[in-house]
């Protein structure tokens, strides 16, 4: 990353949501891009942020193996805890992990008791995927516990009691093993960017070897930025990883033939976290 003052080049960020869909190992088939316009790229440049980024590293690895068209040209995930399993242990190693930890689950909880008709239907659904899979002569996943959310004080028990059988695994365990972008980072070929900050309670490990080892991959990593929370120098507007993303995406398309010359540079570096 080059350093150097906050540029004034806008870039238009568009809003994706993904529905989840399918069962567990399930390839990610509910990906659509709309792209604004004018669109400051000739293709679009998806950007995943924290769970969003496992998702999208598992998309861009399945395309590359040929399970879905090649629809992008680069791709960033910000914040991405890329190992569950280290991320898991991270949130319960110490006292401000367990903090953070307690006061995710306590908005989640709120989430539940918002929306439990919606998430009953989806329980629902998913036991009838179950049923299913039990005809094909699959194990069936454990039933999906929603009662047991009043009494859930952590993000490690919702994983167990209810994500982990939404999706058709058998415990958090193997969810974790599945959907952890270490599992899928050696397969992605499109130029991709990780954001990462050093203090970000959900980090657990760097994936330092496995960028070294992947010339597709890049990994930018601060020494502040917490969770989603790299602010600018400024303190509005747009955030500094946001201006990262921005230059990177123009430098990697362009060495492909794709980009516009005299990329922006990004500000230095994050100035506040939350």
């Amino acid at each position: 990353m080059q350093r150097g003052r906050p540029t004034r080049r806008r870039a238009a960020f568009l809003l994706q949501v993904n529905a989840y869909r399918g069962r567990a190992r399930a390839p990610v088939f509910s990906f659509s891009f709309r792209a604004p316009k004018p669109d400051p790229f000739p293709a679009p440049i998806p950007r995943g942020y924290s769970l969003g980024a496992i998702i999208l590293t598992k998309y861009i690895a399945e395309a590359a193996a040929g399970r879905w068209p090649a629809t992008v040209d680069a791709a960033a995930c910000v914040s991405s805890p890329f190992c569950l399993h280290a991320a898991s242990g991270a949130l319960a190693a110490t006292w401000a992990g367990l903090a953070y930890n307690a006061a995710l689950a306590a908005r989640l909880r709120h989430y539940f008791w918002t929306h439990q008709t919606a998430l009953r239907a989806g329980v629902a659904r998913a036991a009838k995927d179950a049923a299913a899979d039990v005809e094909r002569g699959l194990p069936a996943p454990p039933a999906a516990d929603l009662d047991s959310l009043s009494t859930a004080w952590l993000i490690q028990h919702y994983d167990a009691r209810a994500v982990a059988a939404l999706f058709g695994y058998p415990d958090a365990a193997a969810y974790y093993d599945d959907a952890s972008s270490l599992a899928h980072m050696p397969g992605v070929r499109v130029p991709t960017l990780y954001v990462a900050a050093r203090d970000d309670p959900f980090l657990g490990e760097l994936p330092t070897g496995l960028v070294a080892a992947n010339p597709a991959l890049a990994l930018a990593v601060t020494d502040r930025g917490g969770h989603c929370a790299f602010l600018g120098r400024d303190l509005v507007g747009a955030g500094w990883a946001e201006g990262a993303v921005v230059e990177w995406a123009a430098e990697a398309l362009a060495e492909v033939g794709l980009g516009r010359p005299q990329p922006p540079r990004p500000p230095a570096q994050p100035h506040s976290r939350l």
